[in-house]
């Protein structure tokens, strides 16, 4: 399995982590803005410090309701990574004895070595969870305690010298004098910075619960994925294994990466599939079993099996001053991300305060990092992950609102004379997914739009849609209007896949979710596309695959049920070739899209091609 699948797997349960974070960082905000009119800051440390006790329980109470969720959420991780890794390999034995080219048996069932692999790590991942809530609920009640004696110090009334936030012993003056609201505003930045501790280290130094938790679940994962491979080699024989290559690599695994090794300790010579000779060693070599060594705590390295005169070396090493400074390239991108994440927080908790003027200035602040941001990785050729910068609970048009209020409020206005009641002059109905859809056509779209009646948006948010569909058109250069595509908005249960739109060359109807509408939410649905933050990103990538269909009709003829499987044949091998002119290959893939990359995975190469086609149209 790859890093990018254990994230995968890994993402659920630290979106959980995350949000509980949030939602203990949202509580300690509602309740230092209680009491926030009491002009003797004296009292009203009194009263705050006298509250604790009510704090600990509920942030006890969020904790213990997020433990349960948690617990599956880990439990399901583990197994998934062992007998996702057991497939693999069960699969590429089967389809090589079965073409003659090796006899590898094994007389143990595939789910008993796979649970059996999963067992251990399981229990090590309950434990490593209960560990964090007990850390987090500890530090919680300490990060509220300190905030109020923060803010207390950083009044008229606090004191000289008091200690820093959050411990860190550095008795400072305090310089000027603040207001009660400016001095928990300064505290609120500061919590938002720093977060939760979910683990304290040996050295002392805390881990927030997306480090620990992500770095925890990836080992657990790999190490569970390996141990379910070594088993099912160990049953089949195979001995060699090839360790994967990438650029940017750490330091340690950048010596050991793209090499043949063999896991009982012996050097030698073997063979491709082509006959070529291949040095091994023995993997007892390489840095395996140091934190930071190849296969260590956070690696995005994969083990794969090389059964001899049969695989072929897929990788190979990078020169060392390339990837050094790829290296730092990521190293500077994380950063940035949680600079971005702690920006959110700070804008979550000034709302839950109701400090107006502190969320402009926050608001001000966060946008600025995001243009950082994306400057940045447009520069360095990297993918932005916005899911990496993503806080429950914040509401980006709520901060939008307070930044422009008064200019919002009066587009608001504006915009809303303009869009008349939905009205219809037709029906029409599909069987998707096995459910029966009934559709209206609107009679005041531009385009020939289908609504579902089972969907429940306003005319505001279809124009949107009919909006989003013009300007797409435009930016992709259509201009006849001969043979364009029926466009259907359903709901998202009706789309019965996981994708907001699908285009069908067959009935030539263009399907989309009716979440697409709603624009405050489309960088999240379309964040494994290509240019996520883009609003006619999803609509582009139809449209293409429409502009495809009409040129293969052209030529070739109506596509009907019966071609369908030649006209996507025929699409896959032309894509693969100018994939192949424009140096598209599964190492460099993922730099157009997530989902680019798992569609070349999968040969689906037409997916890739369109995906590359909108990168090169929207990027920025």
């Amino acid at each position: 399995m790859t890093r990018e699948q254990y994230d995968e797997l890994s993402a659920p349960l630290v979106r959980v982590l995350l949000d509980m974070e949030d939602d203990i960082l949202r509580e300690i905000a509602a309740q230092l803005s209680r009491d926030g009119d009491i002009s003797d800051t004296s009292k009203w440390r009194i009263r705050q410090l006298a509250r604790a006790g009510r704090f600990d329980k509920r942030a006890a109470a969020i904790i213990a309701g997020y433990s349960e969720v948690q617990g599956g959420q880990a439990m399901d991780a583990v197994l998934t990574a062992a007998e996702t890794e057991m497939g693999y390999l069960d699969n590429a034995v089967q389809a090589a004895n079965a073409a003659g080219l090796s006899e590898y048996f094994s007389d143990i069932p595939a789910e008993e070595s796979a649970l059996g692999a999963a067992k251990a790590f399981q229990r090590q991942a309950a434990s490593d969870l209960n560990l964090v809530n007990t850390v987090m609920g500890y530090k919680a009640k300490s990060a509220y305690v300190n905030a109020v004696n923060a803010i207390y110090r950083d009044t008229s009334e606090g004191r000289q010298g008091a200690l820093d936030i959050m411990g860190k012993g550095a008795a400072k003056a305090v310089s000027g004098q603040m207001s009660l609201q400016e001095a928990t505003r300064k505290t609120i930045r500061e919590l938002a910075q720093k977060g939760i501790p979910a683990f304290v280290d040996k050295r002392g130094r805390e881990w927030s619960p997306e480090a620990y938790v992500m770095m925890d679940m990836r080992s657990t994962l790999g190490n569970t994925a390996r141990a379910a491979q070594n088993a099912r080699c160990d049953e089949y024989g195979i001995n060699l294994i090839e360790l994967s290559s990438h650029l940017g690599a750490r330091p340690k695994c950048a010596i050991d990466q793209g090499k043949i090794y063999s896991r009982d300790g012996t050097s030698g010579v073997t063979t491709d599939g082509a006959g070529n000779k291949i040095h091994f060693t023995p993997f007892s070599q390489t840095s395996y079993g140091q934190p930071d060594g190849i296969l260590g705590i956070n690696c995005g390295h994969v083990q794969y099996p090389f059964v001899p005169g049969i695989n072929f070396q897929r990788y190979f090493p990078y020169p060392k001053e390339e990837n050094d400074r790829r290296y730092m390239q990521f190293q500077q991108q994380r950063a940035m991300e949680r600079g971005i994440r702690a920006a959110k927080r700070e804008c979550m908790m000034l709302q839950e305060v109701g400090d107006t003027e502190g969320l402009q200035k926050a608001s001000l602040r966060l946008r600025n990092q995001r243009e950082k941001y994306r400057a940045y990785c447009k520069e360095t050729g990297l993918k932005q992950h916005n899911d990496r910068t993503q806080v429950y609970g914040y509401d980006r048009s709520k901060s939008s609102k307070t930044v422009w209020a008064e200019r919002k409020a009066k587009l608001d206005f504006e915009h809303s004379q303009k869009f008349k009641p939905l009205s219809y002059d037709g029906q029409t109905s599909i069987k998707r997914g096995g459910t029966d859809i009934t559709l209206n056509h609107i009679s005041t779209s531009v385009n020939s739009i289908y609504l579902s009646q089972s969907s429940q948006i306003n005319a505001k948010t279809l124009h949107g849609i009919d909006t989003s569909i013009s300007k797409s058109m435009k930016k992709i250069g259509i201009k006849s209007t001969n043979n364009l595509p029926q466009i259907y908005v359903i709901t998202h249960e009706e789309m019965a896949k996981n994708a907001i739109a699908s285009y069908n060359p067959i009935t030539n109807v263009l399907c989309i979710d009716e979440k697409f509408g709603y624009k405050n939410m489309l960088s999240a649905l379309q964040k494994d596309g290509a240019c996520p933050d883009n609003e006619l990103s999803t609509v582009v990538h139809e449209l293409f695959h429409w502009k495809d269909a009409q040129e293969y009709i052209k030529h070739h003829g109506p596509i009907t049920r019966d071609n369908y499987d030649n006209y996507i044949r025929h699409l896959n091998i032309n894509r693969k070739k100018l994939l192949d002119k424009r140096g598209i290959t599964e190492y460099n893939v993922n730099n157009i899209s997530a989902y680019a990359g798992q569609s070349y995975r999968v040969e689906n190469y037409d997916e890739v091609f369109t995906e590359l086609r909108v990168l090169d149209l929207l990027k920025e």
